[in-house]
Order: structure tokens, then sequence, then C-alpha cells
């Protein structure tokens, strides 16, 4: 049975899709601004950028197509074990927009360092951030990282019991892969702080920071 807890926002059903990626490049800007001591802790994610500011630090990515670092996955050790870092960093990211940590940032990332990546995607599950589908299909990819991460050789390697070297079994687990990012960019930019919001916020005439 599946837990409630108030502590954890759930996604919105319509999330806000931001379109023009301009308007994160305006909050880095606003951002950039203030003193590092006043910045907050944020990591906001849109379908083509992500922006990072951890307080002393402010950087941002842009993909040129929604499926970021997937699109051009290929069958190499290397590459596959980068996405599942940033898969993860996803995971990580919608723990701490979900749940308000009592303790401070910094303490809340040193217990996400601690926590497998199973874990993490059975705790978002229980508590109704990741539907059951979501869930089994991370679950099934991982296997493919724990491959890579521990196998000799990537002909070792299995996806749902088949060889990954197998062409169909590499494109099935690309597509699972595809539907995972779009998944953990849509639930996360719903459950986010509000860019727009931020903005305003942030901007000269009420720059005075918020907890987040």
């Amino acid at each position: 049975m599946t837990k409630q807890n108030p502590n954890f926002a759930k996604p919105k059903s319509n999330p806000t899709s931001w379109k023009d990626s301009s308007r994160l490049r305006t909050l880095q800007t606003l951002l950039g601004k203030l003193p590092t001591e006043k910045r907050p802790r944020l990591v906001l994610i849109n379908e083509f950028e992500l922006l990072i500011c951890d307080g002393k630090n402010l950087s941002s990515t842009v993909y040129a197509h929604s499926h970021g670092e997937v699109e051009d996955l290929n069958i190499d050790r290397g590459q596959i074990l980068d996405v599942f870092s940033k898969i993860e960093f996803l995971v990580n990211v919608m723990l701490t927009n979900s749940v308000g940590p009592s303790c401070s940032l910094d303490q809340f990332d040193k217990i996400m360092d601690r926590l497998e990546l199973f874990t993490k995607i059975k705790l978002l599950n229980e508590y109704g951030i990741l539907d059951n589908g979501l869930k089994d299909k991370l679950i099934r990819v991982k296997e493919v990282r724990d491959g890579f991460a521990h196998k000799w050789s990537e002909r070792d390697v299995t996806y749902e019991k088949r060889l990954i070297t197998d062409e169909l079994i590499f494109a099935k687990f690309k597509q699972a892969m595809h539907d995972i990012w779009t998944e953990l960019i849509r639930i996360n930019s719903s459950i986010q702080p509000d860019v727009e919001g931020l903005i305003k916020r942030f901007s000269p005439k009420t720059n005075s920071p918020i907890r987040i």
C-alpha cells in the first residue's frame, strides 16, 4: 500500500513547461548579481536546460534536444555510466524538491550520497512521486548500469535477461531511457520552485532571498 506523507510534494497534473529558456537565463543573471551568501540552493530543470545554484557556484547546461544526454547513447561503458550518474542526479533533485529536509541541505546531500539508487527509487515510489511503471523501468535499466559497472566485458551485460549487444535489445533499452529521462524532467518540473516567482523575488526591487 502506498504511503502518504504530507512532507512530500505531489507532482502537479499540468506542470509548467518553459518553452523559452531565456527565463532560466534571466534568473541565472539575477542570481549571479547576488552575494554568494544570499543565493538560494536551487536546481531547476526544463526540457532543454539545467540551472544549478549551490550558493557559491552557478552553472547552466543547454541541450539541443529534449532527451539531453540520452539522445546519442551508444553501447559504451563510459557513456552509459555517465548517463546513469545524471539519471541519479535527477532522482536526487526529485527527492530534494519533494521532501523539505529538517536538516541543512549540505547534510541532506550527504544522506543522499549514502543511499543506493534502488533505495531512492523505492522511497519516491512509496510516497507517490514515482508511479509503479516508472519505478519498474528504472529498476530494469539499472541492471544495465550494474552490468557495465561490474562485468568484465560489454558482451556480458544484459537487459531484461537478453544481451545488451543485441541491436534490438539495445534499441529497446535506449527507448526505455528516453521514456525515463522525459518523465524525470516532467516530474521535477512539476515540483520544483516556480521560475517566475524566483525572478520576481530576486529582481532588483525585491532581491531578498527565500528559503528553499
